[in-house]
């Protein structure tokens, strides 16, 4: 979920003005493990999906104004410090604090009054700061069913993906 509210932002002079709370499916691929009984490490990539933002603008550069749509897709890649804990024999709930490098596409589109759309594609990125909390199941040895909650800055923005997955221990790892 990408969420900004009355969110005003200067681009080049150019003043942009959008409301948007929106959801996509994403994705999220990790490597990790425990270097002690309670802590740990992971690298992973996150996919936080595509969505559509529509906008207002104004140029005083060339005193015109109108409205707008961009598709922005999101994703990053993080490194994070684990703190763990087992709760009874199957359950293990997992802390994860660390940084995002992140990216975004904009494709946009340009509706001014009596002229014809402007098209254009633009690209931001940057280091972030990402959080988390999730809960696993071992199913048998090795298997582990996972729900986890994380919350990401992306320059200005704030997103959040929610994932439901199967994680295996492919080298023994798993406590």
């Amino acid at each position: 979920t990408l969420t900004t509210s009355g969110d005003q932002r200067e681009v080049d002079g150019i003043d942009f003005t959008f409301d948007t709370e929106a959801d996509d499916l994403g994705s999220m691929f990790y490597l990790g493990g425990w270097i002690s009984e309670h802590v740990g490490a992971e690298i992973g990539i996150r996919e936080y999906g595509t969505i559509n933002v529509p906008f207002a603008f104004s140029n005083p550069h060339d005193n015109t104004s109108g409205t707008g749509e961009s598709e922005v897709s999101m994703s990053g890649v993080n490194v994070s410090l684990l703190l763990g804990t087992d709760i009874g024999e199957r359950f293990q709930i997992v802390g994860r604090v660390g940084a995002l490098m992140w990216r975004e596409d904009f494709e946009s589109r340009f509706d001014i009054p009596g002229s014809p759309a402007v098209n254009a594609e633009t690209e931001d990125s940057g280091v972030g700061f990402a959080s988390g909390l999730g809960l696993s199941y071992q199913v048998k040895p090795g298997w582990q069913l996972e729900t986890r909650f994380e919350y990401a800055t992306l320059g200005d923005d704030e997103v959040s993906l929610l994932t439901f997955g199967l994680a295996y221990d492919f080298i023994g790892l798993t406590r």
